[in-house]
């Protein structure tokens, strides 16, 4: 990713959940950046057959990414519209030496965080990383905060 943030600006580094829970969620980000790892592409592939709403939300998410498609998805990002920051495609990167101590698998929500440290790393003036993962639970409106490695986790 190779974007210029403003120092108030945010990247967001989004989970698969968050897509499956709201394929237009791309544009309630206001003036912020997104990321979406390519193993969330991966992943939503597995949810697009199914009669479920979350298979509907799969199937509209990547009708959307058709739509908004192109090579500057993984080079330069593309605009998502005036008032709207840039969406990015961001391959995979190996694990870093510390969470291979951490996590003993490699599993997706590992290879997802492995790509939200790389991309703080590549931009340090960026002010804030926030990596979005979404969780069903009884209290809907429940948001938890953690920090892993300096990034901000949310889960909402």
């Amino acid at each position: 990713m190779t974007a210029k943030k403003k120092k108030s600006g945010k990247i967001f580094v989004l989970d698969t959940n968050v897509l499956l829970h709201d394929h237009k969620c791309l544009y309630n980000f206001q003036e912020n950046d997104i990321i979406i790892p390519i193993v969330v592409l991966e992943e939503l592939d597995k949810f697009k057959k199914g009669n479920d709403q979350i298979n509907f939300q799969a199937r509209e998410f990547v009708r959307e990414m058709d739509r908004l498609s192109g090579e500057q998805l993984f080079a330069d990002g593309i605009s998502l519209g005036k008032d709207h920051g840039r969406l990015f495609i961001e391959t995979g990167k190996p694990l870093p030496t510390e969470m291979q101590e951490s996590f003993s698998e490699n599993t997706p929500d590992h290879r997802i965080l492995a790509i939200t440290l790389h991309v703080k790393e590549k931009n340090p003036e960026t002010a804030d990383y926030s990596y979005h993962q979404r969780h069903q639970s009884e209290d809907e409106g429940q948001i938890a905060w953690t920090e892993v490695g300096g990034l901000r986790i949310g889960q909402s």
